[in-house]
């Protein structure tokens, strides 16, 4: 397992099981720019929707899920 914690908070950003699971992100808090970031590094994708800070996302966090999933998250 590799643990990506590179958020800048102390908020540990995703792990990677092996080649194509990975644990999703908890993304709440976060401003769009960072979660594209956390999700890149974790080999997921982001579909925003609005603006602001992250509030809520689909698959939740701490979820498993293949390497390349799209992860929605709402912002306000």
């Amino acid at each position: 397992n590799r643990t990506i914690s590179s958020d800048g908070k102390g908020k540990p950003v995703g792990t990677v099981l092996g080649e194509n699971s990975t644990i999703v992100p908890d993304l709440s808090g976060y401003t769009m720019r960072d979660c594209a970031r956390v999700l890149e590094q974790s080999h997921l994708s982001l579909v925003p929707e609005g603006s602001g800070v992250a509030y809520r996302q689909e698959p939740p966090p701490f979820s498993v899920v293949e390497g390349k999933t799209a992860i929605k998250v709402w912002f306000k």
